[in-house]
């Protein structure tokens, strides 16, 4: 027996569902042909389920080699993207400048590096091992949505292998957030070489005299005074007055590029979740693991058990442990093209309300992946409460409605709320399903993250309900803060403000903890599962 898997030598009890999952892949696919380096890097912005499939066996040095390579890449695409937006000139007087100005940088970093040889060394290790960390935590995270009925240290180095190679995307992802906002910078930086800002004048703002008025030279020095003030106000409204024809007459986009880069960045980071997902949760071939014919209720051993008969220890019958309708999967994976919005509705309410029932139900030891068109679904909902709760937050409440002045905030804000909502709902369900899985794996002796995963994407459901009650909760604390809230924050004795964040959170963070109950639940149902 292994740290984390438990084989037998008894093979595994035969039967299939009635209605075979179209959703579903055999553990023993074939293997595409591996592929290179170079394609890897070059086809995982474009085809990242492609690149998965055929990098499943490529080893944790050549990826992260890729890991390497790909940062300094990205930086290489930055600074050019960076110097081009600041250049006025083209050709071979851009090249030369370049080369000129790349020398200066790297003679800079090499002064620096010989005045404070310690300090820079240690920023630049810190650096390195934040970077490092960081893909790590996001292969951890992320690694339940790929894993499959294997060891546990496979299914990381799997999830693992395919965040380094990830880091290839982010040469696409400055070029598609970087080449705009360049391109607008070099056009502003022409377009400023022929109409150039208006110059301030230099004329200070004259200090009012401190003589009393007893003084003699008191009425000279206030007339003086007088007459600088008025040029100064003359000039100075002179110089608004041409700044601000400078900036009507400047082009909008050249004026807003937060417009373009915002979102931009939202999108690219939206695309680059789905790529990273893709790749993880592409299908590979993984040896089957034959189980123990044991009692889905209690584990007991029913190998030497007739099927006719009882479980010794629980009493339930055999034949719901071991018969050829055990562990048939969702109805979601059986799904019909018109029922689909009532088995969505069916397996919703069951992950919720029955999750040991509905565990028992899943499979476990072959792949599938209904569940993440599931998921899908139900994350898609989520961020489309979190537009629609700041579009109501926008145009109902009054003191958020002052966007005259910037028209593109109405469409920034809306796809910036709903894409953290909707990461964030990602984010909840892969650390759920990586916490509740990694204990369950522990203490079963059996890598139970791809259950744990199922289950939380078969409780997206309840998160798309956790998203439309927060949505709702945080409207009406806003709109009734000044009626109720202030009154019990007075009598209570605290700040308004900490009571609002009070209700809010506590009623959210039971709404976590209920999550975490139905997913741990729905977990341990499977723990003994033998297909």
């Amino acid at each position: 027996m292994t740290l984390i898997e438990t084989t037998s030598k008894s093979p595994m009890p035969s039967g299939d569902p009635a209605r075979p999952d179209s959703e579903s892949t055999d553990n023993a696919v074939s293997q595409p042909p591996p592929i290179s380096m170079l394609k890897a890097m070059l086809y995982a912005p474009f085809r990242p389920a492609w690149v998965g499939q055929r990098t499943a066996n490529l080893s944790l040095k050549r990826a992260w080699l890729i890991h390497f390579v790909s940062p300094l890449a990205t930086v290489a695409v930055i600074y050019l993207l960076v110097f081009w937006a600041n250049s006025s000139v083209s050709g071979w007087a851009a090249f030369t400048r370049l080369v000129r100005a790349t020398q200066h940088e790297i003679g800079r970093l090499i002064g620096e590096l010989n005045h404070h040889p310690i300090e820079r060394i240690l920023a630049v290790l810190g650096m390195i091992a934040l970077v490092e960390g960081a893909h790590l935590v996001i292969g951890f995270v992320a690694m339940p949505w790929g894993a499959r009925d294997e060891r546990l240290r496979q299914s990381f180095g799997f999830a693992v292998r395919q965040t380094w190679i990830a880091s290839s995307r982010l040469i696409l992802a400055a070029l598609i957030i970087g080449g705009p906002l360049a391109c607008i910078e070099h056009e502003d930086g022409l377009w400023r070489k022929t109409n150039p800002r208006p110059i301030r004048p230099a004329i200070a703002r004259p200090m009012e005299p401190v003589l009393p008025k007893s003084e003699p030279g008191y009425d000279k020095a206030m007339a003086d005074y007088e007459v600088a003030f008025a040029e100064w106000g003359a000039a100075t409204e002179s110089y608004y007055e041409a700044l601000d024809k400078w900036r009507e007459k400047r082009p909008w986009l050249q004026h807003n590029p937060h417009a373009v880069g915002v979102p931009l960045g939202f999108l690219t980071a939206l695309w680059f979740l789905w790529a990273l997902f893709r790749s993880i949760g592409a299908t590979r071939n993984v040896p089957p693991i034959a189980r123990e014919r044991r009692c889905i209720e209690c584990g007991y051993d029913l190998h030497t058990i007739p099927m006719d008969s009882r479980c010794p220890e629980c009493g339930k019958p055999v034949i719901e442990s071991l018969g050829p309708d055990v562990h048939p999967g969702t109805a979601w994976e059986h799904r019909r093209g018109g029922d689909t919005i009532h088995t969505w509705w069916h397996c919703a309410q069951n992950a919720i309300f029955s999750p040991k029932t509905f565990g028992q139900s899943l499979k476990v030891s072959c792949a599938t992946t209904a569940h993440r068109r599931f998921f899908a679904i139900n994350l898609c909902a989520i961020g489309l409460v979190g537009v629609c709760a700041v579009l109501v937050v926008t145009y109902i409440l009054s003191e958020w409605t002052d966007f005259d002045r910037e028209p593109e905030m109405h469409i920034i804000i809306p796809l910036a709320v709903g894409s953290l909502t909707l990461m964030g709902a990602l984010a909840v369900a892969c650390v759920g399903a990586m916490l509740v899985g990694m204990i369950q794996s522990l203490t079963n002796k059996r890598n139970l993250l791809p259950a744990a995963m199922q289950v939380s994407s078969y409780l997206s459901g309840f998160l798309l309900c956790w998203a439309v009650f927060g949505a709702t909760l945080l409207l009406m604390l806003m709109m009734d803060q000044s009626v109720m809230l202030r009154p019990m924050a007075r009598a209570i004795g605290i700040q308004p403000n900490v009571l609002v964040t009070f209700l809010f959170c506590m009623p959210n963070f039971a709404c976590g903890a209920f999550f975490l109950q139905r997913l741990a639940i729905g977990t341990a149902a499977t723990r003994y599962a033998n297909k």
